[in-house]
């Protein structure tokens, strides 16, 4: 089922968050809530985490988003997040990226 999403854009999938903004008028790919479920679950407890911590979660589910959509070029994804190459090579380390993102690719 759709409804309407809030600024008129056209119908809104229910399940998932898309990407882009109404305003810049362009077709963009749904991200499934699903994979906002464990940032929620980590906001649900008291006392609250760090926001170091809590951040770390969107952040990585960025990368392997634009890792999905540049189909693992690491240049057009740090350019689709406004990083180097290099910074983007250091956080997919800091969130083991490297080995998961190779072992989907079937490296």
């Amino acid at each position: 089922m759709t409804q309407a999403s809030p600024a008129g854009s056209g119908p809104k999938k229910e399940g998932v968050i898309g990407l882009g903004s109404d305003t810049e008028n362009q077709e963009f790919e749904p991200i499934p809530i699903a994979w906002a479920t464990p940032l929620l679950a980590l906001l649900s407890k008291a006392p609250l985490p760090p926001l170091k911590d809590a951040l770390a979660i969107p952040e990585r589910l960025l990368i392997l988003r634009a890792l999905d959509l540049s189909r693992g070029n690491k240049t057009a994804t740090a350019a689709m997040l406004g990083l180097s190459r290099s910074t983007l090579y250091q956080k997919m380390g800091k969130y083991n990226l490297i080995a998961e993102e190779s072992r989907s690719r079937g490296a």
